[in-house]
């Protein structure tokens, strides 16, 4: 569950890195 969150959460931080 938490991991799900974790990577929803990396995605949209890689998005915003962009």
């Amino acid at each position: 569950m938490l991991n799900r969150y974790i990577a929803l959460y990396a995605k949209l931080l890689h998005c915003s890195l962009c």
